[in-house]
C-alpha cells in the first residue's frame, strides 16, 4: 500500500513538474541560424565577384581572395550554434573548407594564382550550396513562413551571380527556394 502511495505521488509530482516547465519544447535554432548565415552573402558575392576577374584574366582584381576567405572564416567563429547536430556538421564542414582553401591558395604573386584561386573559390562554392540545400531541407521540413519581399529579391540576386559564375540553373533553383522559404512545387505566394 505504502509502496503503490509512493510511486503515484511520485509520478505526480514528475507530471506536474513537466506541466510547469513544459514540454520539453525545443529551441529555435534554425531561424537564429539562417539569419547569422545570410550575412555571410557579402563574402559569397565577393567571391563570385573575384572568380569573374579571374576569368577574365584580370589577377589584381581578385588578389584579395585569400583576405576574403579570412575574414568569412573569421565570421562564421562568431556564429553561434546550438545543438541541432545538421546545422553543427554543415558549418563545421564551411569552416574546415575555407580553412583548406586557405592553405591552398597560393600568393598572388604566383604564375599558378589564377588556376589555385579559381580552384579554391569552386571547392568553397560547391560546399556552401551542400550546406545550403540542407538548411532549406529542413526549413521546408519544419514548414518555416515566408520572408519580407526585400529579402528574397536581394537573395535572388546573389542566386543569379552564383549561375552566371557556375552557369548552372541547378545552382539558381537550390539557392533561390531556400531564399524563398517555399518549396518549389508549392503554390504558395509570398506576401509583403
Amino acid at each position: 500500500m505504502r509502496r503503490t502511495m509512493a510511486v503515484v505521488v511520485g509520478s505526480l509530482v514528475v507530471v506536474g513538474g513537466i506541466a510547469m516547465t513544459g514540454c520539453g519544447e525545443r529551441p529555435d535554432e534554425l531561424g537564429p541560424y539562417v539569419e547569422a548565415f545570410q550575412a555571410m552573402d557579402t563574402y559569397h558575392e565577393q567571391l563570385v565577384q573575384m572568380e569573374v576577374a579571374l576569368k577574365a584574366d584580370q589577377v589584381a582584381l581578385a588578389a584579395g581572395t585569400s583576405e576574403v576567405i579570412t575574414a568569412y572564416l573569421a565570421d562564421m567563429e562568431k556564429v553561434q550554434l546550438g545543438k541541432n547536430k545538421r546545422i553543427i556538421a554543415g558549418h563545421n564542414k564551411v569552416k574546415r573548407t575555407l580553412a583548406r582553401a586557405l592553405k591552398k591558395i597560393v600568393q598572388p604573386d604566383f604564375p599558378t594564382f589564377p588556376i589555385s584561386a579559381l580552384k579554391q573559390i569552386n571547392v568553397i562554392r560547391d560546399v556552401v550550396i551542400t550546406h545550403i540545400t540542407t538548411l532549406e531541407k529542413r526549413w521546408i521540413e519544419e514548414e518555416r513562413p515566408v520572408l519580407r519581399i526585400q529579402d528574397i529579391v536581394d537573395c535572388e540576386i546573389t542566386c543569379r551571380r552564383y549561375a552566371r559564375a557556375r552557369a548552372s540553373t541547378r545552382t539558381v533553383k537550390g539557392l533561390g527556394a531556400f531564399y524563398r522559404r517555399v518549396p518549389s512545387h508549392s503554390s504558395n505566394k509570398i506576401q509583403p
